[in-house]
């Protein structure tokens, strides 16, 4: 077998595999879906975390306690991409356990504070982050951010997933004089997209575990004529992180997805509790009474400007 280990901000997952699989991994660099990912052949220890793999045609897989059994053709599980999918349950279950989540979020930082940008896919979220990047922010995370709750009365952004995948024709609204470097630098090249590393266009990173200040729920609308900013401290903002703060415990923000015929297959678990759910609930409490989240909405131009004078 070829085993290493997969670290994820303070978590790990022992790989197990038939085939050679490290080098795949090492390769997705900062293109990893798993925030901040790094990896070693550290052996595996007793109770820990894993996944065993073997590339056979039985095409089943399964979690059984902290481990994911995995039995497929290595070209329908994209030739290893997928493992990252299958264990982000167990990783997810190991960050609420020591009071740390994962949410569908950006994540910028200046002069030791961060801002978390919410908001549903389409929000606005990648466009005020380029905005705010291209005023001397730094990047804690772009899409998935991990959140650390386990202070009384703080909240901390842990880190993230590092790379930019912007659509062609938000870069070109938001950041055009930008347009001509991202296609260049371009990672994957894609009809309406580039996705790259934010490094090679002039941006800088955060690595630091770094006090989150502010926080916003997103709604980036070119049609608002005025800024309207409103209190979060409301069942809808409630209902809407509970969604966002939940998803990857319980599995719901993934599947196991046959690369090669392209169809959804298989039974992912949720492993919430309900010790990790009350602890999720005084999160949010805390996020829209005391922290005050607020909602935004307008145009581009305005948010950008409501974001940078604070």
């Amino acid at each position: 077998m070829n085993n290493f280990t997969v670290e994820s901000l303070g978590t790990k997952i022992y790989i197990n595999s038939e085939v050679d699989l490290f080098c795949l991994f090492q390769n997705m660099k900062i293109f990893s879906h798993l925030p901040d990912m790094k990896l070693s052949k550290e052996p595996t220890i007793n109770d820990s975390y894993n996944i065993n793999y073997c590339d056979n045609n039985l095409r089943k897989f399964c979690y059984d306690g902290f481990n994911a059994s995995v039995e497929y053709p290595i070209d329908e599980i994209n030739n290893g991409h997928s493992l990252i999918y299958i264990s982000g349950p167990l990783i997810e279950k190991q960050r609420q356990e020591k009071y740390n989540l994962t949410c569908h979020a950006s994540c910028l930082s200046k002069d030791g504070e961060a801002v978390l940008l919410l908001g549903p896919k389409g929000s606005g979220k990648t466009s005020m982050a380029l905005q705010l990047l291209s005023n001397g922010y730094s990047l804690i995370s772009n899409d998935i951010c991990v959140v650390d709750y386990s202070e009384k009365d703080k909240i901390y952004a842990l880190g993230g997933t590092k790379f930019l995948n912007v659509r062609k024709n938000v870069a070109k609204n938001e950041v055009p004089n930008l347009v001509e470097d991202m296609d260049y630098n371009s990672e994957f090249k894609l009809s309406n997209s580039y996705i790259l590393d934010p490094r090679k266009i002039g941006f800088n990173i955060e690595k630091k575990r770094t006090p989150i200040t502010r926080a916003y729920i997103l709604n980036v609308n070119n049609n608002y004529e005025k800024l309207i900013e409103v209190s979060g401290n409301e069942l809808t903002t409630k209902l809407y992180l509970a969604e966002d703060f939940s998803r990857y415990i319980r599995g719901t923000s993934f599947y196991f997805i046959n690369s090669k015929f392209g169809n959804i297959e298989g039974y992912i678990p949720s492993f919430d509790n309900e010790e990790l759910c009350r602890g999720r609930q005084n999160l949010i409490n805390f996020f829209v009474s005391e922290f005050g989240i607020s909602k935004l909405n307008g145009n581009s131009k305005d948010v950008k400007q409501f974001l940078l004078k604070k």
